[in-house]
C-alpha cells in the first residue's frame, strides 16, 4: 500500500497571498460552484492544452504519452513522439510541487476504508473508517494528480486520475477539494476537518467520474457543499460552463509501468481520468480576477450517484497548497551592496519586474544587482495577467545597506623578533574581526577595536595584520597593514676566566666555565665556541685556546677567548699482578707470576721495574716472596705496589696398599696393617699413613674393601683399598641316624628315630631332613633324607629308613545270637551286622565278610541252626573273626523270654591273609564321613580311590574355607577347595592326586578358625 506524504504541496507559479484568495474564494466559489450546479456530461478524448507536459495532457483513458497520438504528452512516457510525462516508470512525481501519485491498499483486511453507515452526504463527524477489505469495484490501488497551466493564456488546470479493482457494474470515485485541512484520526475510526461547517468549509468542491463497464466515456459529476435551511450541511449538486472539464476511461488493456493491483496492465473500464478548467471555473462565478485556494485532496469510492449514496474506499487524505488566479514576491535582505538578490516567485508566472532609480534589476526575472545598485530601500512591483484578461500586480520590499569604512593605526616597525605588548586599533562599523599572516601572532582576543601582537623570532621577515569591520546593517569591509620585523645591533659576550688542568682532567665546558652574552632585543642568543692547540710542556699535553662566539636571532655575532693549559702533579696509577700461590718447584719469574701495569693521565711512557724480598716458609718447606713493583711517569711522579708470592702444597700424596687375598674363614680375615703400605709425597715432607675403615658386602663370597689414608706435611690426603674375599667351598660334614622299625601309630617324628651329628670348618651348620613315604604292600616306607647345609650354602646328605609295619589283628564285634521262628530270615539285616576296628586301618579299609556253618538240634523241620562266623581282614592283611549263634525254634512267643546262646566275645585274629567269603562290603568301595562338634561335615568318596576323589563339604556358619589334602607325612600335597561357603549349603568338589601312588592320605577342612579331618586311601 502507498501512503502518500503529509505536506503542503508547494506550486509557485499558483501561488498567492491569503489574504487576497481568502477575499475572492468569499466571492468566486459561491457564484462558481452556483454556476454548475445540476450539470454533468459525458466526455471523450481530448487534449489539455497544458505545459508541463510538452504538447499537453491528453485525457483518453490511457497512461502512456504519445499513445496512440504521437507528439502529446500524458502520465508517463511513451514510445516516440516529443509529448512529455509527469510521472516515471516507478510512480515518482518529476516536479513534486505539482504532481502526485497515492497508493492504497487494496483486496487487504489492512485496508483503510469506511465503515457501514458512512455517506456521501455526511459531515466530517458523522464518517468513520476501519480496516478490512472493500468491495472489488470500489477498490482503489492508485489515485493522481497533477497541476498545470496553459502558456498562451495562462489559464490554470486540474488533471486527476484513479483506478478500482474490478470492472463488474458502474462505479464512482470523488475527488474532493477543501478549503482547510483534513486527517484520519489515528485511532478512534474518525476523521478530523479543519473546516467550521461541518468539518469542511462552505463552497468545498467535489468532482465526482462514475465509469461503466462497456462504455469509454466517463460522466462527470459537481458537487458544492452548502447549509441546509432547516440547519446542517450537505453536497448540492451544480452545472460548469461547457468545456469546463471532461473525463474518460481506458477502453482497451492499458500499460501500468509503476503497477496496480499486483500487475503491469489496467483491463478495459479499470482506470478513469479528467481534466478541468480552474479558470473557466473561476469566470463563471462572475468575478473573472478572484482567486481560489485548496489546502487538501481527498480521494474516495461510493456505491452511486445519490446524495446518500454509501462510501466504501478512500486514500489518505492529501495536504496541498494550490493557488488559482494569483501570484505573490519575496526577496531575502536586507541585502549590501554586493552581488546579486534572486526573487522568490509563487504563482503566476511570466509578469514583468520594475522599481524606482537607483536599483539595478532585470524585468523579466527579477534579480537585482546589489553591487551596481544605490543603498537605499525600495519597492518592487510585479505585473501579471491572471488569465480572463485580469491585469494584477505584486509588491515586494528590498533593502540594501552600506559599506562601512576601515583603518589601522599602531607602531609600523621594524620591530625586533619575539617583541611583545604591539597594541593595533582599528576603525569603522560596530564589529571587528582581527586576522594576521607571515612573521606574527595576535596575543588574546582578535574581535575588539583593539588587538595585541607580539612579533615573530624570524629576522627581516614581514607581518600582515588584517581587520574586517561590520556596521549593524552586517555590511563589512576589509584593511591590512604590514609591518617589518629585524635586528642589525651584535650582542656582548662575557668570556670565562683562563684554566690551568691537570693531564687527564676533563676540558669540556662543564669544568672550565661558559660564555655569557646579552642581546639589545633581549631574543635568544647562541653560543659556540671552537679550540685550538698550544704549546705542550713535561707531560706533553698540548694547551687550549678556546675560542667564544655568541650569535643573535638576527645573525648578529660577537667573540672572545679563553686560555687553558695542562700541568702534571698526579702520580701514575699502577695496578700489581695477582698475589701468587705456587706449588712446589713451579718457576717465580714474572713471566709465570705475572707483571704490573700502570696508567698516567697525562698519556706519557711510565717505566715500571721491580724488586724482591723473602718472606716466612710455609708448610712446603720453602720461603715465600714480596714483590715491590714501582712506576715513574714523565714528570718523575711514581707510585708503587707489592705482590705476594708464596708457595703452597696442595698436591696429594700417592699411596698404594697391598695386593688383594681370598680365605676360607672369616677368622683367616689379616688384620689392618698400616707399614704394608707404601707412599710418596712431591713436596719431600713427611707422610703419615692410617687404617681407615673395613666395609664388606656379600656373604658367600663376603667381600672386604680395607682403607687405608695416607696424609702429607699440609694435609693433603689421598687413599688406597685393598680386597680381601671371604669364600667357604668346603662342605660340612654329617654322620647319620641307623634306620629304624616302627609299629603303625607309633611315633616317626626324630625324637622318636634320632638325629643326625653335622660339623664345618668355619661354624655350626644348619639340619633338616625331608621325608618320602612309599607303601610296600604291608608296610610303609619312610626315606628321611638329612641335610647339613654351612653359612655359605655347602651342603652334605645322608638317608635314613623308618620302615611303619602292622602286625596288630583288627578287633571284630559280633552282633547278639539270635532264636528265630521256622521260616524267618536268616539274611544280616534282620540278624544284625558284626563290626571292627583296627590300630592302624580305618573302618573303611578293613573289609568284613561272614561264613555260615550249619548246627544240628532245630526245631524247624528241613533245617539247621547256624554257627555265623565274622571275618575282619584290616589294610595290612590282619584278620580277626568272631561267632553269631542262630537258632530255629517254632513259634516264638512274643512275651517270652528265650535264653540264647552266649553271645561270643570279639577276638583279636592272628595275621594270616583271608580267603574270599561272601561278605557285607566284598568288591564294594564305600564312602568315609568325618564330623566333629565344630559344625563341619565332610564326606569322600569313593574311598579307597584311584587318582580323583570327591568331596562334599558342609558348614553350619558362612565363611571363607580351605580343603587341604597332606600325605602321611604331613606333607602337603594341595588344596581341594579354597572359597566362600554358605551357612547349611552343601558344596560338591572334586580332587586329582598329583601322582598314582599306595598310600593313606589326610584332608583337613578349615572355616572360620574352625576344623574338621578325615583319611582316604590312595591306589594305583
Amino acid at each position: 500500500m502507498f501512503t502518500p506524504h503529509k505536506r503542503k504541496i508547494h506550486i509557485p507559479f499558483l501561488g498567492g497571498r491569503c489574504n487576497e484568495i481568502s477575499r475572492f474564494f468569499k466571492k468566486v466559489v459561491p457564484l462558481l460552484l452556483t454556476a454548475i450546479l445540476l450539470y454533468s456530461y459525458q466526455s471523450y478524448a481530448q487534449l489539455a492544452p497544458v505545459y508541463p507536459p510538452a504538447g499537453g495532457f491528453r485525457i483518453d483513458g490511457g497512461l502512456k504519452a504519445n499513445t496512440p497520438t504521437a507528439n502529446q504528452g500524458d502520465w508517463v512516457a511513451g514510445p516516440g513522439g516529443t509529448g512529455g510525462f509527469v510521472l516515471t516508470d516507478s510512480g515518482v512525481a518529476v516536479v513534486g510541487a505539482t504532481t502526485g501519485l497515492k497508493r492504497d491498499a487494496y483486496n487487504s483486511n489492512l485496508d483503510f476504508i469506511f465503515t457501514t453507515g458512512s455517506k456521501f452526504d455526511d459531515s466530517i463527524p458523522a464518517l468513520h473508517w476501519t480496516q478490512s477489505t472493500a468491495p472489488n469495484k470500489n477498490d482503489i490501488n492508485n489515485a493522481m494528480y497533477h497541476v498545470s497551466r496553459d502558456t498562451s493564456n495562462n489559464n490554470q488546470w486540474i488533471i486527476i486520475g484513479g483506478d478500482r479493482l474490478s470492472t463488474s457494474g458502474t462505479s464512482y470515485i470523488d475527488f474532493e477539494f477543501l478549503q482547510n485541512t483534513l486527517a484520519r484520526n489515528p485511532s478512534g475510526g474518525g476523521f478530523t476537518g479543519g473546516g467550521p461547517n461541518g468539518g469542511r468549509t462552505i463552497n468545498d468542491l467535489v468532482i465526482s467520474m462514475e465509469y461503466t463497464n462497456g462504455g469509454v466515456a466517463a460522466n462527470v459529476f459537481f458537487y458544492q457543499w452548502k447549509a441546509k435551511a432547516g440547519g446542517g450541511y450537505e453536497f448540492v449538486q451544480f452545472t460548469p460552463p461547457a468545456g469546463t472539464a471532461f473525463a474518460l476511461t481506458n477502453g482497451v488493456n492499458e500499460s501500468v509501468p509503476f503497477g496496480a493491483f499486483g500487475s503491469t496492465t489496467y483491463q478495459p473500464f479499470a482506470f478513469v481520468e479528467a481534466a478541468i478548467n480552474i479558470t473557466k471555473l473561476l469566470a463563471a462565478t462572475g468575478d473573472a480576477c478572484a482567486g481560489l485556494s485548496v489546502k487538501t485532496l481527498w480521494i474516495k469510492t461510493k456505491a452511486s450517484a445519490s446524495s446518500t449514496a454509501a462510501l466504501k474506499d478512500f486514500v489518505e487524505p492529501i495536504p496541498v497548497s494550490f493557488t488559482f488566479g494569483s501570484a505573490s514576491i519575496k526577496y531575502a535582505g536586507p541585502f549590501c551592496a554586493k552581488g546579486t538578490a534572486s526573487v522568490d516567485l509563487t504563482g503566476i508566472t511570466g509578469g514583468t519586474f520594475s522599481a524606482p532609480a537607483g536599483l539595478s534589476i532585470n524585468a523579466s526575472t527579477g534579480l537585482i544587482d546589489l553591487a551596481a545598485s544605490t543603498p537605499g530601500t525600495y519597492e518592487i512591483t510585479y505585473t501579471f495577467n491572471s488569465g480572463n484578461g485580469c491585469i494584477k500586480t505584486a509588491k515586494a520590499t528590498v533593502v540594501i545597506n552600506p559599506f562601512p569604512s576601515c583603518s589601522i593605526t599602531g607602531p609600523d616597525g621594524p620591530l625586533c623578533p619575539g617583541t611583545t605588548g604591539n597594541t593595533y586599533t582599528g576603525s569603522g562599523g560596530v564589529k571587528f574581526k582581527w586576522t594576521i599572516s607571515g612573521n606574527g601572532s595576535i596575543v588574546g582576543s582578535d574581535s575588539s577595536s583593539s588587538v595585541t601582537v607580539t612579533a615573530g623570532n624570524n629576522c627581516n621577515a614581514s607581518f600582515t595584520l588584517g581587520l574586517t569591520t561590520t556596521n549593524s546593517s552586517g555590511c563589512s569591509s576589509t584593511c591590512s597593514k604590514d609591518v617589518v620585523v629585524k635586528d642589525t645591533i651584535k650582542p656582548v659576550i662575557n668570556c670565562p676566566g683562563n684554566k690551568q688542568l691537570e693531564c687527564g682532567a676533563a676540558s669540556d665546558t662543564s669544568k672550565t666555565g661558559k660564555a655569557t652574552a646579552t642581546d639589545n632585543c633581549g631574543g635568544t642568543v647562541t653560543i659556540s665556541y671552537t679550540d685550538a692547540a698550544t704549546a705542550a710542556g713535561c707531560n706533553g699535553k698540548a694547551g687550549i685556546d678556546r675560542t667564544w662566539k655568541a650569535i643573535d636571532a638576527c645573525g648578529n655575532f660577537s667573540t672572545c677567548v679563553q686560555h687553558i693549559t695542562f700541568i702534571d702533579t698526579t702520580k701514575p696509577v699502577i695496578t700489581c699482578p695477582g698475589n701468587k700461590q705456587l706449588t712446589c718447584g713451579a718457576p717465580t719469574d714474572t713471566v709465570h707470576t705475572g707483571k704490573a701495569t700502570a696508567t698516567d693521565n697525562c698519556g706519557g711512557t711510565v717505566i715500571i721495574t721491580h724488586t724482591d724480598a723473602a718472606t716466612a716458609a710455609s708448610c712446603a718447606g720453602i720461603p715465600g716472596i714480596d714483590r715491590t713493583w714501582r712506576a715513574t711517569d714523565a714528570c718523575g711522579n711514581f707510585s708503587t705496589c707489592v705482590q705476594h708470592i708464596t708457595f703452597i702444597d696442595t698436591t696429594a700424596p700417592s699411596i698404594t696398599c697391598p695386593a688383594p687375598v681370598t680365605v676360607e674363614c672369616a677368622g683367616d680375615v689379616p688384620t689392618p696393617d698400616p707399614k704394608s703400605v707404601t707412599t710418596s709425597d712431591n713436596c719431600s715432607g713427611s707422610v703419615t699413613v692410617e687404617f681407615v675403615k673395613d666395609e664388606a658386602s656379600g656373604s658367600c663370597p663376603k667381600i672386604i674393601t680395607r682403607t687405608y689414608k695416607a696424609t702429607d706435611a699440609c694435609g693433603n690426603t689421598n687413599t688406597c683399598t685393598q680386597t680381601i674375599t671371604v669364600k667357604d667351598v668346603t662342605p660340612p660334614t654329617i654322620a647319620c641316624v641307623p634306620d629304624v622299625k616302627v609299629e603303625c601309630g607309633d611315633a616317626t617324628d626324630t625324637t622318636a628315630t634320632g638325629t643326625p651329628v653335622a660339623t664345618d670348618n668355619c661354624g655350626k651348620p644348619t639340619l633338616t631332613h625331608k621325608d618320602v613315604n612309599s607303601s610296600q604292600n604291608c608296610y610303609t616306607l619312610i626315606t628321611r633324607t638329612w641335610t647339613a647345609t654351612d653359612g655359605c650354602g655347602n651342603t652334605t646328605t645322608c638317608v635314613q629308613h623308618i620302615t611303619v609295619t602292622d602286625r596288630t589283628a583288627p578287633i571284630v564285634s559280633c552282633p547278639s545270637d539270635k532264636v528265630l521262628s521256622c521260616g524267618e530270615s536268616t539274611d544280616p539285616s534282620n540278624t544284625g551286622t558284626a563290626t571292627a576296628s583296627d590300630n592302624c586301618s580305618s573302618a573303611a579299609e578293613i573289609n568284613i565278610f561272614y561264613t555260615d556253618a550249619p548246627v544240628a538240634g532245630s526245631a524247624c523241620p528241613g533245617s539247621t541252626n547256624i554257627d555265623r562266623t565274622w571275618t575282619a581282614i584290616d589294610g595290612a592283611g590282619n584278620i580277626g573273626t568272631c561267632v553269631q549263634h542262630i537258632t530255629f525254634v517254632q513259634n516264638v512267643a512274643p512275651l517270652t523270654k528265650v535264653k540264647t546262646a552266649s553271645v561270643q566275645k570279639p577276638v583279636r585274629a592272628t595275621t594270616q591273609k583271608s580267603t574270599t567269603q561272601a561278605s557285607v562290603n566284598k568288591d564294594k568301595k564305600v564312602a568315609s564321613a568325618s564330623k566333629n562338634s565344630s559344625g563341619l561335615q565332610v564326606t569322600a568318596y569313593p574311598n579307597p580311590f584311584q587318582k580323583k576323589v570327591n568331596f562334599r563339604i558342609v558348614s553350619a556358619t558362612s565363611g571363607k574355607a580351605v580343603l587341604e589334602v597332606y600325605n602321611i607325612s604331613g606333607q602337603k600335597l594341595g588344596n581341594a577347595f579354597e572359597g566362600k561357603l554358605d551357612a547349611g549349603v552343601a558344596r560338591d568338589v572334586q580332587y586329582t592326586l598329583p601322582f598314582a601312588s599306595n598310600s593313606m592320605l589326610i584332608y583337613k577342612l578349615s572355616v572360620g578358625g574352625k576344623s574338621a579331618s578325615g583319611k582316604i586311601q590312595s591306589l594305583e
